[in-house]
């Protein structure tokens, strides 16, 4: 089962949210997928995971229907069809899919962490399909 101590690794916590309060694994319906919740203080953080076939034949529909709905854009050079939702505040929202893997991201940023930077460097981490 994914959890965050699966997804987001030492590296990545000490990277980007080594001023975190607390990270908090949130309940998923299936084991294929993990939810962090990131206190920080003022500017929280949340990072979702599925790892599941299925992500890699929603991926366009999803696309469509976020750019459609929510005025996505695309977030080029970040794993495969990656878009990004300003949210307000300064903080992005940011989905994507990895490259070498099924799993699928999906990441609310504060305005501090570069959304760009970031999502490269989860997906990176992400274990190989």
């Amino acid at each position: 089962a994914l959890d965050c101590d699966r997804v987001l690794s030492k590296e990545l916590r000490a990277k980007y949210f080594a001023n975190a309060v607390t990270i908090k694994n949130l309940p998923q319906p299936i084991a294929q997928a993990a939810e962090c919740k990131i206190e920080m203080g003022e500017d929280d953080a949340s990072l979702a995971v599925t790892c599941h076939d299925n992500m890699a034949a929603a991926m366009t529909a999803s696309i469509e229907n976020l750019k459609k709905n929510l005025r996505a854009k695309d977030l080029p050079g970040v794993g495969k069809g990656a878009v990004t939702v300003d949210i307000g505040g300064g903080n992005v929202h940011v989905t994507a899919w990895d490259d070498d893997s099924n799993c699928s991201i999906s990441v609310t940023l504060p305005k501090a962490i570069d959304p760009t930077t970031f999502s490269k460097d989860f997906l990176a981490s992400l274990p190989p399909r």
